[in-house]
Parts: structure tokens; sequence; C-alpha cells
């Protein structure tokens, strides 16, 4: 396909220049071009292949590719210029190609391919409505180049008004499938919430209660830390998911607004 698209080209220009009066090439049907088929290496086949990388001069190059996605031709132009050591990112200038024996540099294929790759210290999730898949691929692609994988909380679903969404856990669960990491939960129920909640109050531990629909996360918290753990069956949980559940709630209530009722009943006494 390539020799019949030059000498079309070549012929073209012929029969511009008066050379020949007709350009034969066009009326030969040209080859229909084989796409080889793409293969992706899986997140074991990554893995071990980087392994088996390390020490050797192909590491950097082979890290470049896995971890950024940067293309071969991106690698072999990067210089010294393009790598910011100091704000952790690297910036895709131009690239280098060979035709023949000539090294050919040249700028990036198209305007989005000239770009500047982050490499953040730590990544954090959280609930985030307005999530992308370029969100997604970047929080990964970040986690497996060694930033830190941070969580707010491991709440699998939201509860709205229709049932539920997915909420932070849930990112988090795509997250790590693809990378193979798993998050530091660092909100509920992790002791820093408790924590943090005393400092900014100044309350005792004890004095302190966590209200929520989730065992695992809003329940937990307080009866895991020395506070108080209160369930409402008005979101995630359900009566029989008390039976299985290690975590045993201080108080249960249908919702919100009969816990209410017992605090004003109480207020009066």
């Amino acid at each position: 396909r390539k020799h019949h698209d030059l000498l079309n080209t070549a012929l073209k220009h012929a029969v511009k220049q008066g050379l020949i009066l007709d350009n034969p090439a066009q009326r030969v049907e040209p080859p229909k071009v084989k796409r080889p088929k793409v293969h992706y290496y899986s997140l074991e086949q990554l893995q071990t292949l980087l392994s088996l990388c390390e020490g050797t001069r192909l590491e950097v190059l082979i890290k470049l590719a896995g971890y950024l996605g940067l293309r071969r031709e991106e690698i072999m132009g990067l210089t010294w210029s393009c790598v910011d050591f100091e704000h952790r990112q690297i910036e895709i200038r131009e690239v280098r190609t060979m035709a023949a024996t000539q090294v050919i540099i040249k700028d990036p294929k198209t305007e989005s391919s000239a770009r500047t790759l982050y490499m953040p210290d730590a990544v954090v999730i959280g609930f985030d409505m307005t999530l992308t898949y370029e969100k997604l691929e970047r929080a990964c692609t970040y986690i497996r180049n060694g930033a830190d994988f941070l969580a707010t909380h491991p709440d699998i679903n939201c509860p709205v008004k229709d049932g539920f969404i997915p909420d932070c856990g849930a990112i988090c669960a795509a997250v790590s499938l693809s990378t193979g990491k798993k998050p530091r939960y660092v909100g509920k129920p992790c002791r820093e919430t408790v924590d943090m909640v005393l400092s900014l109050t100044g309350a005792r531990r004890e004095a302190v209660s966590f209200v929520g629909d989730r065992l695992y996360t809003d329940v937990k918290t307080g009866v895991d830390h020395g506070a108080h753990g209160i369930l409402v069956l008005s979101g995630e949980t359900k009566m029989e998911d008390l039976e299985r559940s290690e975590t045993v709630p201080d108080a249960v209530f249908a919702d919100l607004g009969e816990m209410a009722e017992l605090l004003r009943e109480m207020k009066t006494l």
C-alpha cells in the first residue's frame, strides 16, 4: 500500500508538470491495509515485566511506557529539560523517530499529544459526583508510579431519593482492581476521625456519638474508638444486617426523626 501511495503521488506531480498525460496508478485498486491486532498487557503481565527489567538499562524506558502510557517516539524525544524533579512533572514537547538511518525530531502528532504529566506524592479519593474516565485514568497512573493511595471513607453506596449511587468505596474498588493497590482510609471509621472531632470540639471521648446508616463506617467509628455509635435504619443498613455484623451499635432508631423525638423527651425530664 505504501508503494502504491508513493507511486501515485509521484505520477500526480508528473501529470501536473506535463511530463505524462495520464496517471496509471489511479486505475489500480490499492491493496487493503491489514491492521495488526492490538494486544494489551494484563496487570499481572505488566507487573512481571516491571520486575524483570529492574536493574537493567531498559528499566526507565519500560516504566515510562508502563506507568505513563508514553509511546516509543515520545520516550525517545525526552531530554533532561523536559523533566522537572522539583514539581514532579514531565513535559512531552517533541518526538523522535527514524527514517532509514536518519533521526527525525518533530512536534507531537496532535495538539493534545503535547502535554504535561504530573507525578504527585499522593492520590486522595473521596465521594465524587463529577468523576470522569480521565480522572480515573490519572489516579491509576499516579498510584502505579508510586503515589500514596489515600481515601476518605470506604462507603460503597450513597443513599439518595431514588435508591443508591456509587460512593467512595466503589470508586476505590475500580482503582484497586486496575492497580493492584489497596487504599489507606483516613476518614470514617479510622481513629483519626475521632481524634479530629475531639481536637476541634474539646469534648470528652465518651460524650461523643457518631450517627449514621452504615455499620461499617458511621457506627464503627464510634464503637471502635471509645465513643458511641448510633445506627439509623433509613439508609443502607437494614435490621437483618445487624445479625451478621461484627459491629454492634449502642442504639438503633428507625430514622433521625425518632431519635430527635427521644432527645426532646429526655430534655424535658
